[in-house]
């Protein structure tokens, strides 16, 4: 039997499906270190991901699209993905309408509602955190289970861990579980000058600090670690074609072209997009500008199958 796509979309039926899937799943599997104040350090020991294909490398970087507030993993490759196709299409018009222009720089906007974002992932064991902040995550600092979470890191965070373990200088530190030589990891927030997080200050304490963690605590942690790569449910291309109805949807009666005001990212967010006159669409795009070529006297279908036959080139 086809899919009928041309049907009536149940928002109200597919919200409740999310909501319900997000009760089961719960936010308590995440750290919820964006309820730090500013200037305070939450203190973590990075841990194995409990994937076995993944032992030797505790981070897991996941690409997911973000519809209606809810994160979705497509469930296939890339060239087959509805949000890919229509974030490609939009970023070939804006390319086609000039990207400094008012209506090039609207379809960019609009673009990256529906290109994926990359989540930079880790489980950790919180060593220390301030009082209030377990009061307000809900959290009991007497229970272990309660100290095993997953990290989704700012970007800056990731590549501050990176460059750490890149250093030569750092050649005989261990970066996480619980070994002689293991340091921790303090995620310290800063406002910044728009009044948004900033964690640019996180870094490693590069002095070992042993922890006061019994055999039966250790195999609690153990116990409660999560597969990184199974945190985000994938869905199929018809649970994407509602989603991204319901997007468009909401998008019908704005104007195509709107002026939008330039803010700093919000939490954990990196700026996607960098208002230069040379760029890629988007900070992680696989897509590349070729800076030879003169965007103008490109068709938007000559753009948009380049884009596209180097999305389908990455899979």
């Amino acid at each position: 039997m086809a899919i009928n796509l041309r049907k009536t979309v149940n928002k109200s039926a597919l919200k409740a499906k999310f909501e319900q899937e997000g009760n089961n799943q719960g936010t308590s599997d995440f750290l919820p270190y964006f309820k730090l104040k500013n200037k305070d350090s939450i203190t973590l020991r990075f841990l194995s991901d409990a994937n076995p294909d993944n032992q030797d490398f505790f981070l897991y970087v996941e690409e997911v699209f973000n519809f209606n507030g809810k994160n979705m993993k497509f469930d296939g490759p890339s060239k087959d993905c509805p949000a890919s196709k229509i974030a490609a299409d939009l970023f070939a018009q804006a390319k086609a309408a000039g990207e400094e222009t008012e209506e090039g720089q609207a379809l960019r906007e609009k673009a990256l509602k529906f290109y994926k974002k990359r989540k930079y992932l880790a489980n950790c064991y919180i060593v220390d955190a301030p009082e209030y902040w377990w009061t307000e995550s809900g959290l009991d600092p007497d229970r272990i289970e309660d100290r095993v979470k997953v990290a989704s890191l700012p970007k800056k965070v990731y590549e501050t861990i990176k460059d750490a373990v890149m250093d030569d200088d750092f050649e005989d530190v261990e970066f996480y579980n619980f070994g002689d030589d293991v340091v921790n990891f303090k995620l310290t927030v800063k406002k910044n000058a728009g009044g948004y997080n900033d964690y640019s200050a996180s870094k490693f304490e590069f002095k070992p600090k042993p922890l006061e963690l019994s055999d039966e605590d250790i195999d609690v942690i153990a116990e409660n670690l999560k597969d990184l790569s199974k945190l985000f449910k994938a869905y199929s291309k018809e649970e994407f074609d509602e989603a991204i109805a319901i997007e468009l949807a909401d998008e019908d009666d704005e104007p195509v072209v709107k002026k939008t005001k330039k803010t700093a990212p919000v939490e954990d967010d990196e700026p996607v997009v960098k208002k230069t006159k040379k760029t890629a669409p988007v900070e992680d795009d696989d897509v590349e500008d070729d800076e030879e070529e003169a965007p103008k006297k490109k068709s938007i279908d000559d753009i948009r199958s380049g884009i596209l036959s180097r999305l389908k080139s990455a899979e």
